[in-house]
């Protein structure tokens, strides 16, 4: 699996319609649709890089099958209604 730098992420997530929230160490984001958030969360921290181990922990939280689908989410190949229905598909509240 790629390495991400923590802006490549930040950006990616912020074209998906996540929102920078304050947080302690690390910054926190939340998925808002429509105006309203939602519990889909992921933070951020200041670390030089992200690598497999934590790639892997932030796709889980994002609600992702597969590595691949975090990194087209971060990356945007993966539009954000696209990833909204792939969210509405699994019958999450968003």
């Amino acid at each position: 699996m790629a390495v991400r730098k923590p802006k490549e992420i930040e950006a990616g997530l912020s074209k998906k319609g996540f929102l920078k929230e304050s947080g302690g160490r690390h910054t926190l984001y939340r998925l808002w649709v429509e105006g309203k958030k939602t519990g889909i969360t992921t933070a951020v921290s200041a670390k030089e890089e992200y690598t497999k181990d934590l790639l892997m922990f932030m796709r889980k939280g994002l609600r992702l099958d597969t590595n691949q689908e975090l990194l087209n989410l971060i990356d945007c190949p993966m539009s954000e209604k696209e990833y909204l229905d792939k969210l509405r598909t699994k019958n999450l509240k968003i």
